[in-house]
């Protein structure tokens, strides 16, 4: 669907355990695109990551300047977020010294 139209690249935002069959496909295709916070080591391709810890400490960091920063990692289920979360904690215990 994509292929057919007019569009010049893709930028790929991914979400769940998708395997890299279809990021090689796009390649064998020669079809230009960039993966958002993906990574797949097991074959080259172009993609944008997010330091999650840094994201997590910058949010909380202002949360702190607003006077509303609390902590609650209970959901933490992905790698993406425990490491936000991990951030977050992080400057709220730089707070607390």
């Amino acid at each position: 669907m994509l292929l057919g139209s007019r569009a010049d690249g893709l930028i790929v935002v991914a979400f769940g355990a998708e395997e890299p069959q279809l990021y090689q496909d796009l390649q064998r295709q020669h079809v230009p695109f960039v993966l958002i916070d993906r990574h797949f080591p097991e074959f080259e391709c172009p993609c944008v990551l997010t330091d999650d810890r840094r994201a997590g400490l910058l949010c909380a960091q202002h949360l702190i300047d607003l006077a509303t920063a609390r902590s609650d990692s209970s959901q933490a289920r992905t790698s993406a977020f425990r490491a936000t979360v991990a951030g977050y904690e992080e400057a709220l215990r730089g707070r607390a010294s």
